[in-house]
């Protein structure tokens, strides 16, 4: 073999296993195991083969002014970052702490969409003291992560569809940043200027790896961001001072 194939022929085996772990996992007849199963295959994923120092949980995130996402399958932070811990596994992350989220669905369709692109809207208005995004808003990356679904062009029709309709606050900034379906086999990655190249949902992305393993896309971008972070680890600390600005005793001289 290659030395330049190794990584590509690694995640070709990585998918299949999940593939294989995702069919079996079919015996369960109830659905929230069943999406229970299939987030934990994903994390495994994760952890065998990115930096040890990252955490990844399920919970909600909050910002400093009170404001929070819903319930998330999948919560990247460093192991160093804080947490609010509300009972065993079910807790609560502050946004500056948090790398990514990602949010794992066994069939991606029209109705799924809808939802996510509401959740993904929650996440992006966050804000984020330490990272502040054109026009205002605060962009925490939003990965789906689908076992099978929809081909490419009706996803992203769908979402054209959706954020088009005349009561939708939802826009180009709010989209998701990756868009990955296991059993389609591909990969879709919103450009980075996304908002200067074109205003339809089409423009916004790019499908990657297409000739390789489209896995390498998910790969390659939490690679990313892991490799960022471990640079210049102050940018994801949790400014606590700007959370408990109100109270009286805010020790301002620690």
């Amino acid at each position: 073999m290659q030395k330049n194939k190794i990584l590509i022929e690694h995640i070709k085996n990585c998918k299949q296993q999940l593939k294989q772990l995702s069919s079996h996992a079919g015996i369960l007849e109830h659905k929230g195991n069943l999406g229970i199963a299939r987030e934990g295959f994903i994390n495994n994923f994760l952890k065998d083969n990115l930096a040890e120092y990252i955490n990844y949980n399920d919970g909600e995130i909050f910002d400093s002014e009170g404001k929070r996402s819903g319930q998330i399958d999948i919560v990247l932070h460093p192991i160093s970052s804080p947490k609010l811990n509300i009972h065993k596994t079910t807790n609560l992350f502050p946004i500056e702490t948090v790398l990514a989220v990602i949010e794992v669905k066994s069939f991606l369709d029209k109705n799924q969409i809808n939802k996510i692109l509401e959740s993904c809207r929650e996440v992006k208005s966050l804000k984020n003291i330490n990272k502040q995004y054109k026009n205002s808003l605060w962009n925490l990356p939003y990965i789906i992560f689908a076992y099978d679904g929809n081909k490419k062009e009706t996803i992203l029709n769908n979402i054209d569809k959706y954020i088009n309709k005349s009561d939708s606050i939802i826009n180009l900034i709010h989209l998701p940043d990756i868009i990955y379906i296991l059993d389609q086999n591909f990969c879709l990655v919103k450009c980075r200027n996304y908002y200067e190249i074109g205003q339809t949902v089409t423009s916004c992305y790019k499908e990657v790896f297409i000739d390789t393993e489209p896995l390498l896309g998910v790969f390659k971008y939490l690679l990313k961001l892991t490799e960022e972070w471990y640079a210049k680890p102050e940018k994801n600390t949790m400014p606590i001072d700007d959370y408990i600005k109100n109270e009286v005793n805010t020790f301002e001289d620690w």
